[in-house]
């Protein structure tokens, strides 16, 4: 484990929560079978939250001097 996985990440924890409330409302409706052009909006942006977590991460360890393979 490094050094970043030990330390609380506002960032990180903030992209996360979000994430995490957009896919609770997506899979709520699909659960129900109401899987709509909303839903489809909020897939993407859980797309794109991923995206910026993992740039935020590599940026962590290109700060910290750890590799990208280190943290896995």
């Amino acid at each position: 484990m490094t050094s970043i996985d030990k330390e609380y990440d506002i960032v990180l924890d903030t992209l996360q929560k979000q994430r995490d409330k957009l896919w609770k409302m997506t899979q709520s409706n699909m659960n129900h079978d109401l899987f709509n052009i909303m839903d489809q909006i909020r897939l993407e942006q859980i797309d794109q939250l991923d995206k910026a977590m993992k740039v935020w991460v590599a940026y962590l360890g290109d700060l910290c001097g750890v590799n990208e393979s280190d943290t896995k």
